[in-house]
């Protein structure tokens, strides 16, 4: 009997150790997460693994580390929908780029990804798209977030080997269910990241749904009870360091605030941040000097693309079926318009105030004071011009 059992033991052990190694050697080979160096083909394009986009706080490291990217393209979700997959075929100076824009990143997480790529790859140029948002110490980094899968530690010092994100990749239900996905072809296609960390995507305009899904969110859960700082929370020290680090390592820092609708303003008017972003811009632009005098060079470029302007400005339609040209909500822009940026990134920016009509401009503490009466003036004229969008944000506001 007990010869019955060991017997017994010995083959359901065996039976169980061969399902978990079939199981590591089959998420391995599919590499659903694009974890390991598996590349997948789409259309001709070469993209990660479906997976990947379900866990970018997790993939985009590994991403970087396997492109070695000589330009970083960061930001939020801005980044990730504003630009095409191939503009790194026609609007920079080097075709490896790599776009490492994340949902909702707070200006720590922001950080720690660009110490991250610094680490791993010898970075020419990083171009960093600035949210309000991203300085609001309440937001603070997600629970998918991890500082062991980075190469340095948040003093910049190398971490040791990490491990954690082996199992939940390799042996793990989900592991299992996205490489069955993966190889029957169950992934969604708005869902694929390229190699080089552009989203393929079908670019659309919104309608006026999406526009006031969006504010939603904005009131009740991004800015509500906005600070700059909380305890150990400064982000104002972050984005030093950000600036900081450019200059340590010889990297072209380019820093853009990125053209949200005009609506968007009025959700932080609305709810009595309009003082705290005006802050926000006259904080960056004193960070960012006074590290340029300490380093005895000149101050990295901050362009402006927030206020009012031709585009910011575009009447969402009221009419079912009807969408805008230019944003795809009231936080998002179209490639479209991203195009534009890049062009007004890479050309001769201009630091002049033309408050009739300006897209894009270079601040600095000499034009700001000019540049955000600009900006009031034409808030003020947004109101009286456009009564049915403003009632729309003060009933989020009231709600």
């Amino acid at each position: 009997m007990n010869m019955y059992f060991r017997s017994y033991s010995r083959y359901v052990v065996f039976i169980f150790a061969s399902f978990l190694i079939f199981v590591i050697f089959f998420s391995y080979i599919v590499d659903p997460f694009s974890m390991y160096g598996r590349i997948y083909n789409k259309n001709g394009l070469e993209v990660n693994g479906h997976g990947f986009a379900k866990h970018l706080l997790m993939a985009h490291p590994y991403g970087v580390k396997r492109q070695k990217p000589e330009i970083l393209l960061m930001g939020s979700s801005r980044v990730i929908f504003g630009f095409k997959y191939d503009a790194e075929n026609n609007k920079f100076a080097s075709n490896n780029v790599y776009n490492l824009g994340l949902l909702g990143i707070t200006e720590y997480e922001l950080l720690r990804y660009l110490q991250h790529t610094a680490a791993v790859t010898q970075l020419k140029q990083v171009i960093i798209g600035v949210d309000f948002f991203q300085f609001h110490a309440g937001l603070e980094p997600k629970i998918e977030f991890e500082e062991e899968r980075l190469a340095v530690n948040a003093n910049n010092q190398p971490n040791p080997l990490f491990v954690k994100d082996y199992l939940p990749t390799l042996l793990s239900v989900d592991s299992a269910v996205e490489s069955f996905e993966e190889v029957f072809n169950l992934g969604k296609d708005k869902d694929i990241y390229l190699t080089n960390g552009f989203k393929l995507d079908t670019f659309h305009g919104g309608d006026l749904g999406s526009f006031k899904g969006i504010e939603r969110d904005y009131v009740e859960r991004v800015y509500k009870g906005f600070i700059f700082e909380k305890e150990e929370i400064k982000t104002f020290d972050y984005f030093r360091k950000i600036i900081e680090l450019c200059y340590e390592k010889n990297i072209d820092l380019r820093l853009f605030i990125p053209p949200a609708h005009a609506r968007q303003w009025e959700v932080i008017n609305a709810m009595g941040l309009w003082p705290d972003w005006e802050l926000w811009k006259r904080k960056m632009i004193e960070i960012s000097e006074e590290t340029a005098i300490k380093q005895h060079k000149k101050p990295f470029q901050i362009i402006d693309f927030s206020g009012y302007s031709v585009y910011s400005t575009e009447p969402v339609p009221r009419e079912a079926g009807k969408a805008v040209k230019w944003y795809r909500d009231t936080a998002h822009f179209l490639p479209s318009l991203g195009d534009i940026i890049l062009d007004q990134l890479f050309g001769n920016v201009t630091s002049e105030v033309n408050c009739k009509e300006q897209f894009g401009i270079l601040i600095s503490s000499k034009n700001i004071n000019e540049h955000l009466q600009c900006i009031n003036q034409k808030h003020d004229q947004y109101v009286r011009t456009h009564p049915q969008d403003i009632k729309d944000i003060e009933a989020l506001i009231t709600h």
